[in-house]
């Protein structure tokens, strides 16, 4: 009776483990499905995780190995669970597991050092220093994990890693992981005196210090590393917004050269008109018509910025001899106006370096629209050959590289700007990008 007691004492903590750790990492990113009921989420979470950890505990016989299998369900959880890149949520479920280790190694030395228990009687025995220790670690890990999550919020990008520096944390936590479970197996599991046993324990402090400082340090380095680039992408910004301030002029001077010119214009047709000379006015309204539709704006938009870009693009295009199909609406709601010449500008400017290089048909094709909360952006382009074959990175093929191909890290820093979604195909011996942004009206 005693044994079922405290096996079910035993699953009681593991469950109640499982919600800690499950509810944390669901409360940083939110969930993906059945957000209406996210408690769903977290009890599914909670109850796979739950009865996976018994068994591990049951058939290894090693309770440390939990630790383990937590770290490899919760990154799977919040990968396909919860909202977020995955790249972001593999260090939060690894920083959770390593919470996990140090609350678990100090009050177990802690309950060692106060009650005078031997390491292995703790971890294997039925005892109510075991007793009392179980539930001491898990009401200092739910505080340590509300710590950790007050943390994260203050922050809008917490572990800004790319998948190389992400790759390296992970080889240094599980290189770590299977060095602390090698030393804690072994101290729990063999006669050691009292000086080795405190040594390998120093020895997993040690190894837990390391990995937070290693952690720290390529934090550091990557936060850097990110605000570097950003501080490249704003200066490309600076100089599209400068480019489209002379646009606009370039226009608005335009727009006075034919104001004086079409006072020529009438100045000449009201000689013609009084020498009644009206096949001469005929001929010269003709070809005033002409001269006008040559000029003429491709497109109005109720932004002089977006209209202006759009219009000198696509005219630039049409002077390189590339067939320019488009499809816009009159006024862009929501939307920042130079986020938006911006990632028009940028679209545009990929699509026409593309076309340029095609001997053939050369066409763009622009779509924008919008419903009542998203705002649809889709340009296609002829292309020589497949990009995405053999540029699958869509790296600048420019002989002066660090001085581009930020226009791509541009639209996509735009599109994570309004929380958006874009997606990149071929079809019918075109490049494709569609974009959706997310607006508030």
């Amino acid at each position: 009776m005693r044994e079922v007691f405290w096996g079910c004492y035993e699953n009681l903590i593991n469950i109640l483990q499982a919600f800690i750790l499950v509810a944390t990492i669901t409360s940083i990113y939110g969930v993906k499905y059945w957000k209406k009921k996210p408690f769903l989420t977290v009890l599914l979470g909670t109850t796979v995780y739950s009865i996976l950890l018994i068994l591990s505990n049951h058939i290894v016989g090693f309770e440390g190995f939990g630790i383990i299998v937590f770290g490899v369900l919760v990154g799977i959880y919040a990968i396909f669970m919860l909202q977020g890149k995955w790249i972001g949520k593999i260090p939060v479920a690894m920083v959770e597991t390593l919470i996990l280790i140090i609350v678990s190694t100090v009050v177990s030395l802690f309950t060692c050092c106060i009650t005078g228990i031997d390491g292995e009687m703790l971890a294997y025995s039925i005892c109510i220093e075991r007793f009392m220790a179980l539930i001491m670690a898990q009401v200092i890990l739910a505080l340590c994990m509300r710590i950790f999550v007050a943390v994260l919020k203050r922050q809008k990008n917490p572990f800004p890693f790319n998948k190389n520096e992400g790759s390296i944390f992970t080889l240094i936590f599980l290189t770590s992981l299977v060095i602390f479970f090698c030393i804690t197996q072994t101290v729990f599991t063999q006669e050691l005196s009292e000086r080795n046993t405190t040594r390998l324990l120093c020895s997993c402090g040690g190894l837990v210090l390391l990995n937070i400082i290693c952690f720290y340090m390529l934090n550091d380095l990557t936060k850097k590393r990110k605000i570097a680039t950003e501080n490249l992408i704003l200066k490309e910004q600076a100089l599209y917004q400068e480019k489209y301030a002379k646009e606009v002029k370039q226009q608005y001077d335009e727009i006075k050269r034919l104001r004086h010119d079409m006072k020529q214009q009438y100045s000449v047709l009201e000689n013609l008109l009084v020498q009644r000379k009206y096949q001469l006015m005929d001929e010269y309204l003709l070809k005033s018509i002409q001269g006008i539709n040559s000029k003429e704006s491709f497109i109005y938009i109720k932004n002089e910025y977006i209209n202006a870009i759009l219009n000198r693009k696509i005219n630039h295009a049409r002077e390189e001899g590339i067939e320019v199909s488009l499809n816009s609406i009159e006024e862009f709601l929501g939307v920042d106006e130079m986020d938006m010449c911006n990632l028009l500008g940028n679209l545009f400017d990929n699509a026409r370096e593309a076309c340029v290089k095609v001997t053939g048909k050369r066409k763009i094709e622009l779509n924008l629209f919008q419903d009542a909360d998203k705002i649809h952006v889709e340009i296609k382009n002829t292309i020589k050959e497949s990009v995405l074959k053999n540029n699958e990175e869509l790296k600048s093929d420019k002989k002066d590289r660090d001085e581009h191909g930020y226009g791509m890290k541009t639209i996509k820093e735009i599109v994570e700007k309004y929380e958006g979604l874009m997606d990149i195909w071929e079809e019918g011996g075109k490049f494709c990008i569609g974009i959706v942004l997310y607006i508030d009206k």
